[in-house]
């Protein structure tokens, strides 16, 4: 309707029963849709595959059907994760979980799921909370977060800002959630 024209312009049924089939949920796999090419996946699969992952964590029901045999691997891991644990991460950040196990970067996660670095490092500071993580390697460097450990020494834990004055703002944002979340698990042990 806000481009004035019929829906099967958008998607015509063949694509719309293979989304269906397939349900993916990064921008990646949304290519693999038939009929999707990467016009109408920077058009469209923003909008589609939050609509997707969405329906599909709510009801749990798999994505990701026909994928590539490592997401596929990936996401079938997440589903048990999710299933053992009973409450735990959302279906996005279990699948985020297996990567970092499996010791993933959070660019390599941004990549492999189509999310944005802030996003990735929600789930990362999950990561670490969840798992009670006090390293804080491959994700920052052990410089950086004694940095961060200085910081947080003199200044105390809590909001963000004054640590990342007390660094200069040398550090960002999320890599100082990252130390802290590690140096929160070290104090809780």
């Amino acid at each position: 309707a806000e481009r004035g024209v019929p829906p099967y312009v958008v998607f015509g049924d063949a694509a719309l029963r293979d989304m269906a089939r397939r349900r993916p949920s990064t921008l990646g796999a949304f290519l693999d849709v038939r009929g999707v090419g990467e016009r109408k996946r920077d058009d469209y699969g923003g909008v589609f595959v939050d609509a997707i992952v969405e329906h599909c964590t709510a009801n749990d029901v798999a994505m990701d059907v026909n994928a590539s045999g490592s997401a596929a691997v990936v996401r079938e891991a997440a589903r048990h994760e999710m299933t053992a644990r009973g409450v735990g991460p959302n279906a996005s950040a279990a699948t985020a979980f297996v990567h970092f196990r499996n010791g993933a970067t959070v660019d390599e996660v941004m990549e492999r799921m189509g999310r944005a670095r802030s996003t990735v490092s929600q789930y990362l500071e999950e990561y670490l909370r969840h798992e009670q993580i006090m390293e804080p390697e491959p994700w920052i460097p052990q410089d950086v977060f004694s940095r961060v450990e200085a910081a947080i020494e003199e200044v105390g834990p809590g909001a963000l800002r004054p640590i990342f004055d007390q660094l200069g703002g040398e550090v960002p944002y999320d890599q100082i959630r990252i130390a802290a979340a590690c140096l929160a698990n070290r104090d809780g042990a």
